[in-house]
């Protein structure tokens, strides 16, 4: 068990990992003592390194396998989405590039711990395409619409990157369904050292999303599906590249600078500077292009219009909306007697 137990304790959702846990018959109250300390930073730390965008370095199986639970027990105490969030991109994004060195026969074990319907195509993996789905569709690059993709008899083949890919999408969606478990009070209260230090390294990183204000901007006339976009970047959720695409053009064309819209996406669990500035400047121009906003059609191709509201009508494209809003504004305050500037 030794042996296997240097591969298992890396995937904490795989069935043999839960009946070791089981069997070593360590209860909450128990990791609470002091004698399990090191399980306590080792949980911790995990949480620590995911808000810090860092990959948690882990040295000692024994004490690793335990850290995932413990972890979990502090995210539910703290019940933060943002939080929550992102800790399970990244835990996912570990799982990743720990499952890229396996062998097919082990991936077989983790796809059913997961819950992923696949089968072996000599080099290809092929999933049904509810599973396909539930969880390709959620990825960013249009390569994964699965229009775009080979599909037979009801099967999507991917490559094993992909489908890999597929796995770490379906364990972020398991952290994040999950979590927040019901724990109680007093084992939060046993924990509340490292909870408050988690919670401090929480308030600095939502303290450095610095707010952000739209200036003279009108953002009471944004259409319906701008101001989604923009509040669920601000509730701590990351939006698919098309939407990133919509929004920025769309706030670079109603005037806002490239460093106001890369203060949009701080509070994004997967924020990047580097390659968000990148992508916001490439948008914008700095190849040589400015991308206009796309077409209404567009944007409810890619699923990103959630419904028109009065001002849609008659317009094909957000930014007709936008200033559709402006012009009804100024129409109505000549007509409160506003007039124009003397």
């Amino acid at each position: 068990m030794r042996v296997e137990l240097k591969k298992i304790y890396k995937y904490p959702f795989l069935e043999e990992t839960k009946d070791y846990i089981r069997d070593s018959d360590i209860s909450l109250e128990d990791i609470t003592e002091i004698g399990f300390s090191e399980i306590l930073e080792r949980g911790k730390r995990r949480i620590l390194d995911a808000l810090d965008g860092k990959e948690h370095v882990y040295d000692k199986p024994e004490r690793e396998i335990f850290s995932y639970s413990t972890a979990n027990i502090m995210l539910s105490c703290i019940k933060d989405d943002y939080l929550i969030k992102r800790y399970a991109l990244f835990e996912s994004k570990r799982v990743y590039k720990s499952m890229v060195k396996e062998d097919d026969k082990f991936i077989e074990r983790v796809d059913q711990s997961l819950g992923v319907r696949s089968e072996r195509d000599n080099k290809e993996y092929k999933i049904h395409f509810t599973d396909y789905l539930r969880y390709g569709t959620g990825m960013r690059d249009p390569r994964w619409k699965l229009i775009n993709k080979r599909v037979c008899k009801g099967y999507v083949y991917l490559s094993k990157e992909n489908f890999l890919r597929i796995l770490q999408e379906a364990y972020r969606r398991k952290i994040n369904d999950d979590l927040p478990l019901n724990v109680p009070d007093e084992i939060c209260k046993r924990m509340r050292g490292n909870i408050n230090e988690i919670k401090k390294k929480l308030n600095e990183k939502k303290a450095s999303f610095m707010r952000y204000e739209f200036s003279e901007i009108n953002k009471d006339h944004f259409p319906p599906c701008m101001k989604f976009l923009v509040s669920e970047i601000k509730r701590g959720s990351n939006i698919s590249h098309s939407g990133r695409f919509a929004l920025t053009s769309f706030l670079s064309s109603v005037g806002m600078s490239r460093d106001e819209i890369i203060k949009i996406y701080r509070s994004s669990p997967d924020f990047d500077e580097e390659k968000t500035r990148y992508q916001v400047e490439h948008i914008t121009g700095s190849s040589g292009t400015v991308y206009r906003c796309p077409s209404c059609a567009t944007m409810k191709t890619y699923g990103n219009c959630i419904g028109e509201d009065e001002d849609c009508r008659w317009v094909s494209n957000p930014m007709g909306r936008y200033y559709k809003g402006l012009k009804k504004q100024l129409s109505t305050n000549l007509h409160q007697g506003a007039g124009y500037p003397r």
